[in-house]
C-alpha cells in the first residue's frame, strides 16, 4: 500500500479512537444513565468532554480536506516522494494535535494544526498540478 493510504486508514482509525475518548470522558463526566437518553438539557460542550467533541470536528473537518486530496493522487497514479511526505506529516500532526487539544500545551495545538493543513494544501497542488 502507498503512504497516501496507509494515511487515509490512519485517519479512519484517529477517529475510532476520538470517538472512544469521548465516550469514556462522557462516562467519567455523567451518570451512563444520563447517557443513554437523547441529552436533553447536559452540558457537553464544556470541560474536557467539550474539548474532545471540538477535537473531534476538527478531525473530521481535516479529513474531508485532506482525504479526497490523497484518494485523488492514489487513483491517478501522482504520488510521489513529496505527497507521501505530506501524507506523513499530516497524520503525525492529527495525533499531535489531539492530545494537544485534549490537555492545551501553549501553541502546540495550533502548530500542529498548521502542519496538517499546510501537508493537505501539499496534496493539493500536487493533485491539481502533478509534478
Amino acid at each position: 500500500m502507498s503512504m497516501e493510504i496507509y494515511a487515509v486508514l490512519g485517519g479512519s482509525i484517529l477517529m475510532v479512537v476520538l470517538v472512544i475518548i469521548q465516550g469514556v470522558i462522557a462516562n467519567r463526566q455523567f451518570d451512563p444513565k444520563d447517557l443513554i437518553g437523547a441529552r436533553d438539557g447536559l452540558v457537553l460542550d464544556q470541560g474536557l468532554l467539550g474539548r474532545a467533541k471540538r477535537a473531534t470536528a476538527n478531525t473530521m473537518e481535516a479529513l474531508w480536506m485532506f482525504v479526497p486530496a490523497a484518494l485523488v493522487i492514489e487513483l491517478t497514479g501522482q504520488g510521489n516522494a513529496l505527497t507521501a511526505i505530506a501524507c506523513g506529516i499530516f497524520l503525525i500532526a492529527r495525533v499531535i494535535y489531539i492530545p494537544a487539544y485534549l490537555v492545551d500545551p501553549p501553541m502546540v495545538r495550533s502548530g500542529a494544526w498548521f502542519a496538517g493543513f499546510l501537508a493537505t494544501g501539499v496534496l493539493v497542488v500536487q493533485a491539481f498540478w502533478p509534478g
